[in-house]
């Protein structure tokens, strides 16, 4: 990998947003309870939205807001819930917008799918530290996320500034290094030079002392100092000779020390080079994961999102649909709406007046279950009930033709029967009901002949 593949790397990982960088800010979402004045969207179809002081309970493992009554009234019991899923926000209110009521000042909105939520209380500060903390339990997803691309990017930094320390340690040693090999050299050869002018200028023989404390002076600056060559001497050994008089020193130093530092400074370097390819591709295949893991996180978040919104708007939409008939049904039926029809007014009444959240709504299913199987159960007994005999009319005189028919029976008798009357029995329609379960026509009986 090339220096500007790490240097755009490092950008990417590096360029967190402001967002990323509140949210990696934001505290651990925590439980919460307290006591705040609510107003929902008002129960049982009705326009009148009162405050209410209710006692909160944040739930952040469950992701729900509950509302009950006060401990010191009459009706303690829970009253409701908000579900806190991403789509949920939460924004305050305008001061001069809304009407708080008495001794609150201050208030704040929950928008969620199934509606809002408006809550007040009594002073600013308790306001926000109620939305911080509710933000907090909606996005803890996302805080969470934050938090660890996070501690990527710290330990990035970390691991950026390691090595640079390292390099300019480094470099600070070669420095250090090839300033004493340069002061060494440069005493080695002055201590030459100063053998040489000496050896030259004097022709008398030096005395013993002289020559050791040379020879000891320069073994200590460059190496080992030997009275005469080694048999079978290596190349990586340097010698110079003196010659004084009969007498001839030979001085050696033996550099295979150094020739092995070399060797194992490049060994080093080599390691530390393949060290560092590795930990690069190494960031390089786990920024990928993290990248793919929040794709698929974020398609799954949408999907889930998508998936919610619909079965709740088909859920309503049911509900709905099934107050309307009820409805209309129920105002055919009665005596007192008769002619009555129901107007754009009533369905829209039923659309927004839903009461204000899950529970409402699965009493409406639970009721349309029981209206259902009431229904089902009365058609079984209406079936059960055979039918009342058929009344026969009397018969009209022999003289009219036409409107008898002759049937002749097995016995050879004779029985006369109204075509009317043989036709209605061979019809498929249903026979007519008994009289107490025919409906009310609106109209008052009539009333008997007075008598003579």
């Amino acid at each position: 990998m090339s220096v500007s593949d790490d240097s755009s790397i490092l950008s990417s990982i590096s360029n967190l947003d402001q967002f990323t960088l509140r949210l990696a800010s934001c505290p651990d979402p925590t439980d919460r309870t307290g006591t705040m004045w609510k107003r929902g969207r008002g129960k049982k179809f009705s326009f009148i939205r009162p405050w209410a002081r209710r006692v909160f309970v944040l739930d952040c493992s469950k992701r729900k807001l509950e509302y009950k009554g006060p401990h010191d009234s009459d009706e303690p019991d829970k009253k409701g819930q908000v579900i806190l899923d991403g789509g949920a926000s939460v924004k305050p209110l305008s001061s001069s917008n809304s009407k708080f009521p008495k001794g609150a000042n201050f208030g704040f909105e929950i928008l969620t799918a199934d509606g809002a939520l408006e809550l007040a209380l009594e002073n600013e500060e308790d306001m926000k530290s109620w939305m911080r903390t509710i933000q907090n339990a909606i996005q803890q997803d996302m805080i969470s996320e934050a938090k660890i691309q996070k501690k990527i990017y710290d330990d990035h930094v970390k691991r950026q500034n390691d090595r640079r320390e390292a390099r300019e340690k480094r470099k600070e040693e070669e420095a250090d290094a090839l300033l004493n090999s340069v002061i060494v050299k440069s005493t080695q050869n002055k201590v030459l030079e100063k053998q040489a002018s000496s050896i030259q200028r004097f022709d008398e023989e030096p005395s013993r002392e002289s020559l050791e404390a040379e020879a000891l002076l320069l073994g200590a600056i460059t190496g080992k100092v030997r009275a005469a060559p080694s048999s079978g001497a290596s190349s990586l050994q340097h010698s110079q000779s003196f010659k004084v008089g009969n007498k001839t020193t030979v001085v050696e130093v033996d550099v295979s020390g150094v020739h092995d530092d070399v060797l194992r400074k490049q060994a080093e370097g080599e390691r530390q080079r393949k060290e560092a390819e590795r930990k690069r591709t190494e960031m390089v295949r786990i920024y990928e994961q993290m990248e793919e893991r929040k794709k698929k996180a974020n398609e799954l978040r949408r999907k889930h999102q998508v998936r919610q919104n619909f079965k709740s708007a088909v859920r309503r939409a049911v509900i709905q649909h099934k107050f309307i008939s009820q409805m209309q049904e129920k105002t055919k039926e009665t005596r007192k709406a008769f002619g009555y029809r129901t107007s754009k007014y009533d369905e829209k009444k039923i659309l927004f007046e839903q009461g204000e959240g899950a529970e409402m709504s699965n009493k409406i299913e639970r009721m349309l279950a029981r209206k259902k199987l009431e229904k089902q159960l009365q058609d079984k007994a209406d079936a059960s009930i055979p039918p009342p005999p058929m009344v026969m009319d009397s018969f009209r005189s022999s003289e009219d033709p036409s409107s008898s028919l002759f049937v002749s029976v097995p016995d050879g008798a004779d029985e006369i029967m109204r075509l009317s009357s043989v036709s209605s029995a061979s019809s498929t329609a249903p026979p007519p009901p008994p009289q107490w379960e025919r409906k009310s026509s609106g109209m008052p009986p009539a009333m008997p002949p007075p008598d003579e």
